[in-house]
């Protein structure tokens, strides 16, 4: 196999030469996939026919373009909201957003083993890296906060325990002992915060898609029950 490289190839050993190469066939070799009743796909998926594999399959393409469609309106819905509505963001909210941002990512890092005293950071840097963003969504949560108010949205005690018992199954610990860590550090208020904002949003889709986000998550529930 002969190759010419061009005179200004990055590589100075063969610039503006041509250059031939010995190649041995050491072996073919043909990619089998496996079908969909292989016992590695059924345990992974919990199916046990074809049918159930391809209903799986195909659940999951839909759950993720649901996913993916929700994520492109909420950013244009609020992209338009934000533009209705000018205001100054309290500083303090924002560098608070901003160091919730660092911790996670911190977090994050430590759980994969990284030795957070040997990182070498410039955290002036990578706070301003995370204004922007850091601004919009506080931003956008005092909006969301404020829709809430005028629609009556709020986080009734249901849909906390709700919340409760996701945590409790995500962090393998008792509802009881998620419930008592809520007490510490304002942790309730953010919950339900957050509960607000999501009602707020999902308000705001349905007003721009006539429902149609709400009668998409309904099917979702009812698939998956």
């Amino acid at each position: 196999l002969e190759v010419n490289y061009p005179a200004d190839f990055p590589e100075p050993a063969v610039a503006g030469k041509t250059v031939r190469y010995h190649l041995k066939l050491n072996r073919i070799q043909q990619k089998t996939l496996p079908g969909l009743e292989d016992a590695a796909i059924t345990e992974t998926l919990g199916t046990t026919t074809a049918a159930e594999a391809r209903q799986w399959m195909a659940e999951r393409l839909r759950a993720e373009r649901l996913h993916e469609a929700r994520h492109t309106v909420e950013e244009k819905a609020i992209g338009e909201l934000m533009q209705q509505a000018q205001f100054e963001v309290p500083r303090a909210l924002v560098d608070q957003r901003i160091e919730d941002k660092i911790e996670r990512n911190l977090r994050g890092l430590a759980q994969q083993g990284v030795n957070l005293r040997k990182l070498e950071v410039d955290w002036s840097k990578l706070r301003d890296r995370h204004q922007p963003d850091a601004e919009r969504e506080v931003r956008a949560g005092l909006l969301l906060d404020k829709l809430a108010e005028r629609e009556h949205l709020a986080a009734t005690e249901a849909d906390v325990e709700e919340e409760i018992r996701r945590a409790a199954v995500e962090l393998r610990q008792s509802p009881d002992v998620v419930r008592a860590r809520l007490k510490d550090n304002g942790a309730r208020e953010r919950i339900e915060a957050r509960i607000r904002q999501e009602k707020a949003m999902n308000w705001l889709l349905d007003s721009a898609t006539e429902g149609g986000f709400s009668r998409a998550a309904a099917v979702k529930e009812q698939n998956n029950a």
